[in-house]
């Protein structure tokens, strides 16, 4: 990415603990679009058994936000006019899974409607859709779907 006029306030490296493995990882920025407030990082992992950072490009994903808490990964990412996608990531092993996601859409299958409400999330290792409602039908306010009650590790055992 071209830095130009005024990105030197951008932060062009952070770190947070993307493997939750006690080690803080780099994120080195690679994209930002102000437009659209997205930025894309190239993130890497602290390898302790070789002493160095090794490029883990799973992790090239809008916006990253480790949850150590829970041990998930979550994006968000906002696109213009309103619809919206919220993702959550889990490592299985070395292997980084799309457990749920859900917002909102441009069109829907009801032609009076212009955007689609949705929520999936992974079960038995597939994803399925949970919620899809049509939403801004005749005129009325967008409105996001509620998601089912979810807890982590329920993604491979329903």
């Amino acid at each position: 990415m071209q830095l130009l006029e005024g990105d030197e306030k951008l932060a062009l490296v952070r770190h947070a603990d993307f493997n939750f493995d006690g080690y803080e990882d780099l994120e080195l920025l690679q994209y930002m679009n102000d437009h659209l407030g997205k930025s894309l990082f190239c993130v890497y992992l602290w390898d302790e058994r070789t002493g160095r950072f090794r490029y883990e490009p799973q992790l090239f994903i809008a916006d990253p936000v480790p949850h150590p808490e829970t041990r998930t990964i979550t994006s968000h990412s906002d696109y213009q006019g309103g619809p919206y996608t919220d993702s959550t990531y889990e490592w299985h092993g070395t292997k980084l899974v799309l457990l749920a996601g859900g917002g909102i859409t441009y069109g829907s299958k009801d032609a009076r409607c212009g955007f689609t409400s949705f929520y999936h999330r992974l079960v038995n290792g597939k994803m399925r859709t949970i919620v899809e409602k049509p939403t801004a039908c005749s005129g009325n306010p967008v409105e996001a779907v509620d998601c089912p009650a979810w807890t982590i590790g329920q993604s491979s055992k329903h």
